[in-house]
């Protein structure tokens, strides 16, 4: 898996309750482990062709929120969450801010 053993360490992704999910070829991986999924199922679903590369953020509800053909600071992704309203409920109740980008900060 690429990203899912950088991202595991981000306190962001636990705060934000995300999970990455990886097509790579035909294997598909949830959060770093191999999962029963199917490549060819999630690529026509999210239409993406095969040899194409995407970041798509899902949410909750299962609605496409953001996608991008080239890979995202953890700090663009956290702004897009963070300004959704079920995130801003769930920060507001836990009295935390929302991210604010800047260069060189969160940015991978």
């Amino acid at each position: 898996p690429f990203a899912a053993p950088v991202l595991a360490e981000d306190p962001g992704m636990l705060e934000r309750d995300l999970v990455v999910i990886e097509v790579i070829n035909a294997t598909v991986t949830v959060a770093g482990s191999a999962a029963p999924a199917d490549a060819g199922g999630l690529r026509k679903r999210f239409e993406i062709e095969p040899a194409a590369f995407a970041v798509i953020l899902v949410g909750k509800d299962g609605s496409e929120k953001r996608r991008s053909s080239a890979p995202l600071a953890a700090c663009d992704l956290y702004a897009t969450i963070d300004a959704m309203p079920m995130r801003r409920r769930e920060m507001a109740v836990a009295g935390q801010q929302a991210v604010r980008c800047s260069e060189g900060k969160n940015r991978r």
